[in-house]
C-alpha cells in the first residue's frame, strides 16, 4: 500500500491542491471573511425583520429616490420576480411606495415613504458601525490596499 503520509488529498482525488497555494489560501480567506461579515449584518438586520436583499433595495432606492424597478433589478443579486415580490414586501410592510411614471404608463418609480427614510437612516448609523468595527483591525494604508486589490479584482467597483 502506498505511503500517504506526505501527500494529504487522497489517491483517487482529482484535484492537485496543496495548502500553500496562494490562489485558494487568498479565495478561501477571502470567502470565509465575507460569510462572516455577511452573517454579521444579517444579524444586524434580523431585529427589523429584514433580509439582507431588502436592506439593499431600501439602500438603492434611497440613495436613488424615483428610480424605475427595472434600474433596481440591474443593481440587486436577485431575479427579476423576485424583485417584484421583495418591493410587494416593503410596500406592504408601508417602507416603499411605487408611483406611476408620468412618461412610460408601464413604469413604476419607486420611493421610500417617511417611515422607510427613518428606518434606512437608523440601518446606515447601525451599518456605519458594524464596517467600522469589522475593519478596525486595519490601519489607513491597509484599507487602501484592501480597496485597490478588490478593484483588481473586480474593475466593475461592486456594480452588477
Amino acid at each position: 500500500m502506498p505511503d500517504r503520509s506526505t501527500n494529504t488529498a487522497p489517491l483517487d482525488c482529482p484535484v492537485n491542491v496543496t495548502p500553500d497555494d496562494p490562489m485558494i489560501a487568498a479565495w478561501r480567506q477571502l470567502s470565509i471573511s465575507f460569510y462572516r461579515m455577511q452573517h454579521r449584518l444579517e444579524e444586524m438586520l434580523a431585529p427589523y425583520g429584514l433580509a439582507l436583499s431588502q436592506f439593499e433595495a431600501l439602500a438603492r432606492i434611497g440613495i436613488k429616490p424615483g428610480m424605475i424597478q427595472q434600474d433596481l433589478v440591474g443593481l440587486l443579486v436577485v431575479t427579476k420576480g423576485n424583485v417584484g415580490a421583495l418591493l410587494d414586501r416593503l410596500e406592504n410592510n408601508g417602507l416603499v411606495e411605487r408611483q406611476p411614471d408620468k412618461d412610460d404608463r408601464r413604469a413604476k418609480r419607486l420611493y421610500l415613504t417617511t417611515a422607510g427614510r427613518a428606518l434606512v437612516t437608523e440601518l446606515f448609523q447601525k451599518y456605519r458601525e458594524l464596517v467600522r468595527e469589522l475593519l478596525k483591525p486595519l490601519n489607513s494604508t491597509q484599507l487602501h490596499q484592501l480597496k485597490s486589490i478588490m478593484e483588481a479584482v473586480d474593475p466593475s467597483g461592486g456594480h452588477c
